[in-house]
């Protein structure tokens, strides 16, 4: 009997009954997107992406909310994953939809049940205080309404967590009025509003107008004007529905709550969700076998040569610049020969797969290209560590022929190492007209973890998928703060 609940578990969570399960969902998706027609869908990185086909997703913009910040007793906002770049957006919709899922049975994963809410209730106290701080006496009960409270939804979050949260909010505001790279004159000048966050999920009821309740799918008329609200809302959609059964069959499919989540770990190798989106009228075609779907999967990825480094962010522009530095951070297209030599005098490839000829190419034009072979994740830490000086000595004998040279640092997908490398020449080189001056290193005892960190903030600002992996950070932070490297 227990090896055929096993049997049972690993057929319901099969690649077919898993694409199945994401496009059902997607479905719902897409029926609340028609509901408020205003509002940009937004992901939540990684797992939303799967829920929105790429033609309805807002382009080049997906948030990245940690569900571990929203973890009980964390309950925290990262300085690293602030997702500032979203708000324009908040203001000029009056609003946005943020879409994520979860596997664990409950109705909304943490990101959404708190991460967002504390991030929503940090930056409206980090204004208020600002306003306060700078506003003179006739400004000052302009903002005496200003919603400051970290907001819950009472069926998940208990009366005791939320006390909890509410007491930590103001600390985390403070953090961020004390980080320099965080623009508070900008974010004030940029919400007239609060940031209020809204939950949704397939079994939602208290939003009775949203959908009708006899789960017809029917969607009633259209959300007409948020500009009204006293608030930007902020919806949050779980876009699965709970299932507590794995091998609960429904429309000829085993349903898998969360199916997208931790790809990695069932996914072939290539299959992304814009791979699935392009071919899924072939992956989920009618009287398809587990089996057939498998096959078909490898063969249209090997048909289709898939490109790794152009995966998860094939919707964001190729590469940012950051700044004036003279520093662009992008994924491995940014480095595609020849339009990478006309954009940019100098490429830093950190680990990336080579194009064809792009080191020859250089070499007849005088040396404009340099390899990094970082490995990804945690294995590439050392090398990480290694690639430091010689990156840190190539740009140095760049200037001997560019004055202010036009610098590509790049990797897969321009969120990782090459933002690790990026932040380790700009540590060095960064004066405090933010613009690089290579003619005078910055001195070693000037660094700190504060120091770095904001400038990896100062970095999310113009790249805002930005964000190197904790053993890089951690790296980063031995290279410029041991001793035994003053």
């Amino acid at each position: 009997m227990e090896a055929t609940d096993d049997a049972l578990r690993r057929e319901a969570k099969s690649l077919l009954n898993r694409l199945r399960s994401i496009k059902h969902d997607a479905e719902f998706v897409s029926q609340i997107a028609a509901r408020f027609p205003s509002l940009k869908l937004v992901a939540n990185e990684r797992c939303g992406l799967w829920y929105i086909p790429p033609s309805k997703r807002a382009h080049g913009h997906t948030v990245y909310f940690k569900s571990t910040d929203g973890h009980f007793g964390t309950w925290n906002l990262s300085l690293k994953r602030l997702n500032l770049h979203i708000l324009p957006v908040i203001v000029q919709d009056s609003g946005c939809i943020i879409v994520d899922s979860t596997r664990s049975g409950k109705r909304f994963p943490d990101s959404l049940s708190k991460t967002i809410p504390i991030w929503c209730s940090v930056l409206n106290t980090a204004v208020a205080e600002y306003r306060k701080q700078t506003s003179n006496e006739n400004t000052a009960s302009d903002f005496a309404t200003w919603d400051t409270d970290f907001h819950s939804l009472s069926s998940v979050i208990s009366p005791s967590e939320h006390n909890q949260i509410q007491s930590k909010i103001q600390s985390l505001a403070a953090s961020v009025l004390a980080t320099p790279s965080i623009d508070m004159e900008y974010l004030s000048t940029l919400l007239k509003k609060p940031l209020r966050p809204i939950w949704i999920a397939p079994d939602t009821h208290y939003f009775s107008n949203i959908i009708e309740p006899n789960n017809s799918g029917y969607v009633k008329k259209a959300w007409t004007d948020s500009t009204d609200f006293e608030f930007y809302p902020v919806i949050c959609v779980n876009a699965s529905e709970v299932a507590h059964d794995a091998s609960q069959r429904r429309n000829g499919f085993y349903y898998v709550q969360g199916a997208a989540d931790d790809h990695e770990m069932w996914a072939p190798a290539g299959l992304t969700p814009e791979t699935f989106w392009r071919h899924e009228g072939k992956l989920l075609e009618a009287g398809l076998s587990d089996i057939d779907c498998a096959r078909i999967a490898k063969d249209l990825l090997a048909r289709e040569r898939w490109d790794v480094d152009c995966s998860m962010q094939s919707q964001e522009a190729l590469f940012h610049w950051i700044g004036e530095t003279g520093i662009a951070i992008g994924g491995r297209r940014a480095g595609r020969p020849p339009e990478c030599l006309t954009n940019f005098d100098v490429i830093i490839n950190c680990g990336a797969v080579e194009y064809d000829d792009i080191a020859n190419i250089s070499e007849q034009m005088g040396k404009r290209y340099l390899y990094l072979a970082i490995p990804e994740g945690k294995k590439g830490q050392h090398m990480l560590f290694e690639s430091i000086p010689i990156a840190t000595q190539f740009l140095l004998e760049s200037t001997q022929r560019f004055v202010s040279p036009r610098v590509l640092v790049h990797c897969a997908q321009g969120r990782d190492r090459s933002v690790a490398i990026s932040l380790s020449l700009m540590l060095q080189f960064l004066n405090n007209e933010q613009k690089m001056e290579y003619n005078q290193r910055r001195p070693r005892d000037s660094f700190t973890k504060k120091t770095i960190q904001d400038l990896l903030i100062y970095i999310q600002q113009y790249r805002h998928i930005a964000l190197p992996s904790r053993a890089f950070m951690c790296r980063i932070n031995d290279y410029f703060l041991s001793s035994s490297r003053l």
